[in-house]
């Protein structure tokens, strides 16, 4: 969809007007944001757990939303901003799939 759609309408932009294509999907993570949120997940899952995805998703949108708007406002460190959301995305994973693996957050418990 993004090679018909996007893309084609992106390329006769200039390139400070473009918005990083990099950062146009972390922009709109909700699902990790939503695991703040009472009653999202299950009861079983740590609480600690569920707060260092939620925050870490939202910590990582807000960053792409900033990364976004960067180029469009002639920020000068706009690509930088850019591979600052992709880092921090992938710290976040990383981090998320260790304390997961920790927190034995996706093994089947007894009596399920």
């Amino acid at each position: 969809m993004a090679a018909w759609y996007v893309v084609p309408r992106l390329s006769g932009r200039p390139r400070r007007g473009r918005p990083p294509a990099a950062a146009v999907g972390h922009a709109f993570r909700a699902a990790g944001g939503s695991v703040l949120a009472p009653g999202a997940v299950a009861a079983a899952v740590p609480i600690a757990f569920q707060r260092m995805v939620g925050y870490g998703d939202l910590i990582t949108a807000a960053l792409a939303l900033f990364a976004l708007a960067a180029p469009r406002a002639a920020c000068a460190g706009a690509i930088a901003l850019t591979w600052t959301v992709l880092v921090v995305r992938m710290a976040d994973t990383i981090n998320a799939i260790i304390q997961s693996m920790r927190s034995s957050v996706f093994e089947p418990r007894a009596g399920r």
